[in-house]
């Protein structure tokens, strides 16, 4: 038999998007959390801006709240390892996503600099549940013979989130506040969370079908 041709790039990203889309269940979870990333990384480089240029706070104050943030994140994530195993990942995947989108409304509305401790403590405590589960998630939804280019794909759509959407935010910022970009990227997030929910990810397929009946 002669030789098979050698594919070219477009043919080889096409196959590995329709392998994709043939697995609804890696498809739902994806999609929702590339929505849901995309809220998370365009408020990046805003909170720095807002605390500095609009609250007016200090290094050191940006210093504790980023302590904050990160001391709740590595000791929250004992706490969440149990609560998955006993309330599931999808329940714990929802909290957390609705969790994290309070975040960057709250900071938008908030005047003062004392209060944003508390929302980065916050922040920290469900962002560490949120990346326990998605990565539980990711590779229950995967095909185990071609984990690796599922995770690769996975892992694509979410660099992608944080290449283009902190770009996006700061021109957003530029053009309408950094109060309202903020507001923008919290909504961002409820909306992945939103489509965590509607589509049912992380739960029983008896569960998720009873949703969208």
């Amino acid at each position: 038999a002669p030789p098979r041709p050698q594919q070219g790039l477009g043919e080889r990203l096409r196959e590995g998007w329709q392998g994709v889309l043939a697995t609804p269940a890696f498809a739902r979870f994806v999609g929702s959390s590339f929505v849901f990333r995309c809220g998370v990384a365009m408020a990046l480089p805003l909170f720095p801006l807002y605390w500095v240029r609009d609250l007016g706070a200090s290094d050191s104050q940006i210093g504790f709240i980023s302590t904050v943030n990160s001391g709740v994140l590595l000791v929250a994530y004992f706490a969440w390892a149990s609560w998955a195993r006993r309330y599931g990942p999808g329940r714990v995947l929802l909290l957390t996503s609705i969790g994290m989108g309070l975040y960057p409304l709250l900071t938008a509305i908030t005047p003062t600099v004392a209060p944003l401790v508390l929302y980065a403590g916050l922040a920290g405590f469900c962002a560490a549940g949120n990346d326990l589960v998605n990565f539980d998630l990711l590779l229950s939804t995967c095909p185990s013979e071609h984990q690796a280019t599922y995770v690769g794909f996975y892992q694509t759509t979410q660099n992608l989130a944080l290449f283009l959407m902190p770009l996006l935010g700061t021109l957003l910022a530029n053009a309408v506040g950094l109060s309202a970009a903020l507001i923008v990227a919290a909504l961002l997030r409820f909306a992945g969370a939103l489509l965590f929910l509607l589509l049912g990810v992380g739960q029983p397929a008896a569960a998720r079908n009873s949703q969208q009946a």
